[in-house]
């Protein structure tokens, strides 16, 4: 009769602690890139669902002539949002002479909420938006506005 050995079959505790440590160095990289990106959402998400209040600001333009009058709940412009809930993403949302103005639930390092205001400009008859504000600037949580 013939008896075999068998070997023992498995990793060694240095490669169980090679692949621990590559998994910690990949989270580490992939949490915060995850986090910014959410973040970026957030605010495009928001400034998307401003889009009614686009549409009402240049209808008060045609009708009005300028853009003095167009504030929020006036000239077919929506009410001014100033809770969580309204609109997705949107924390506060206000218009004053055509300037949109959006406090969004993304938040930037020290908590405050982003903000991008959106300022209408005359383009011979038609209105083009500016997007300027921390939803703009703020590095790695803020959308491109250019």
């Amino acid at each position: 009769m013939k008896t075999r050995m068998s070997r023992m079959v498995g990793f060694t505790l240095i490669e169980l602690m090679i692949v621990v440590a590559i998994i910690g160095i990949l989270a580490a990289v992939a949490i915060p890139q995850y986090s910014n990106y959410t973040q970026r959402s957030i605010v495009a998400g928001a400034v998307t669902g401003a889009g009614a209040y686009k549409l009402g600001v240049s209808f008060c333009y045609q009708d009005q002539g300028s853009l003095a009058a167009c504030n929020a709940g006036l000239n077919d412009i929506p009410a001014a949002i100033t809770a969580t809930g309204t609109i997705q993403y949107i924390s506060a949302l206000a218009v004053v002479d055509g300037v949109v103005t959006i406090t969004t639930e993304a938040t930037d390092a020290g908590g405050a909420g982003l903000v991008v205001v959106m300022t209408p400009v005359d383009r011979g008859g038609a209105l083009d938006w500016t997007l300027t504000g921390t939803g703009c600037t703020t590095a790695g949580r803020s959308i491109n506005c250019r």
